[in-house]
C-alpha cells in the first residue's frame, strides 16, 4: 500500500462517518510438541511405533492442530516430516 492509498481511505471514512477497524490480539498460537519426544502412529510407514524427538514446528498459518506439520529425528537418526495426529507425546515412566 502506498501512503496515497492510506490517505485515500482515511478520508474516505471521515466522509462516511466510518469507525476505523481496530485489530484485536487473539492469543498467539504455539505447537503442542515443541522439542518433545514422540513416538510415531502411522502404521504405513516403516518407522511406525519408533520414538523420535521434535526438531522443530513449521509454520502453521492456520493456526489449528490438524494442520501442524513437524520436523522429526527417529532415535537411529532417520529424520521426517509429519502430521500432529500422527505423533504421541512420550512420557517418561508411562510409556
Amino acid at each position: 500500500m502506498t501512503a496515497k492509498h492510506l490517505v485515500l481511505e482515511s478520508e474516505g471514512r471521515e466522509k462516511y462517518g466510518a469507525k476505523p477497524m481496530i485489530a484485536t490480539e487473539s492469543s498467539a498460537y504455539h505447537p503442542l510438541l515443541e522439542k518433545a519426544r514422540v513416538r510415531l502412529l502411522e502404521s504405513e510407514h516403516p518407522q511406525n511405533l519408533q520414538a523420535a524427538v521434535i526438531l522443530r514446528a513449521l509454520p502453521n498459518p492456520s493456526q489449528r492442530a490438524v494442520h501442524q506439520w513437524y520436523d522429526v529425528r527417529f532415535d537411529n537418526g532417520i529424520l521426517g516430516r509429519f502430521l500432529e495426529k500422527y505423533l504421541e507425546p512420550i512420557i517418561e515412566g508411562r510409556n
